[in-house]
């Protein structure tokens, strides 16, 4: 009897185990299968607290997402400001060094010149050996027009010109004051040496230049020399010019007597 007792509550245990077996199948098969998802860009190897701000919005999720190609354009920003930062250190470096060879030659050769201890001659020589682009650069224009001023006051207007001259395409299209300043000179110049017909074609180039400075200044010039060339007609227009635009000038008064020699 025992034995029999004993065999019904086994059954009983194993019929238990089985209904739970049978239970946690059933649900195992009803319940849908968590599958992880297919790695992207924004969940594939960038994790982190950074990764976890840039979810938080859209930009950021935008960024993330396309992290290659950003990092990208940061590294041609980057590399595009370093370059920048080289060349105009390169261009704040060929400054300095021109200025400090013209402040040189200014304090040697200018300054032997102007306490007559080289000729005009020994003078153009030691300008001629100068670097050609410390020579044409705006940085030299003021030892280059004191030059010229030097060699004008000791009446050497042929060494003047040879050290101006080479610069008068600087001249025929001035881009600034310097520009202007040396074609100016070479009017000067080409005037006193009797060179009338050069110094017009100068003064005719400079009213045609965008850049202009002294206009009324340029058209009495013109005026005036036109009068030594005995060429009338031009030197009325050029004077009328002044007397109609800049009526109120000094230059426009002197204008006036001008033309009033030419109608006598």
């Amino acid at each position: 009897m025992k034995e029999s007792g004993q065999k019904k509550s086994n059954s009983k245990v194993t019929k238990k185990v089985a209904k739970k077996v049978t239970k946690k199948v059933a649900k195992s098969e009803a319940a849908p299968s968590k599958i992880s998802a297919p790695p992207t860009m924004a969940n594939e190897g960038f994790s982190g607290p950074v990764a976890d701000i840039l979810r938080e919005t859209e930009v950021g999720l935008l960024i993330l997402n396309h992290r290659n190609l950003v990092l990208s354009l940061v590294v041609i920003v980057v590399v595009a400001l370093l370059g920048y930062g080289a060349n105009s250190y390169m261009q704040q470096q060929r400054e300095q060094d021109l200025a400090s060879a013209s402040y040189s030659f200014s304090q040697g050769a200018l300054l032997e010149l102007t306490n007559k201890k080289v000729t005009p001659q020994e003078f153009v020589s030691q300008f001629n050996s100068l670097d050609a682009g410390l020579r044409s650069s705006i940085t030299f224009t003021p030892t280059l027009i004191n030059s010229v001023k030097e060699l004008v006051k000791q009446q050497d207007l042929k060494a003047a010109l040879a050290i101006l001259e080479p610069q008068s395409s600087r001249s025929h299209a001035p881009r600034n004051y310097g520009d202007y300043l040396v074609a100016r000179w070479l009017v000067t110049i080409y005037e006193d040496m009797g060179e009338g017909q050069k110094a017009v074609d100068l003064l005719e180039e400079l009213n045609s230049a965008p850049f202009k400075v002294l206009e009324a200044r340029n058209y009495l010039d013109l005026g005036r020399i036109y009068i030594a060339l005995d060429n009338y007609e031009k030197a009325s227009l050029n004077l009328d010019y002044v007397i109609q635009n800049f009526p109120n000038d000094p230059l426009g008064k002197m204008a006036r007597i001008y033309l009033e020699q030419i109608n006598k």
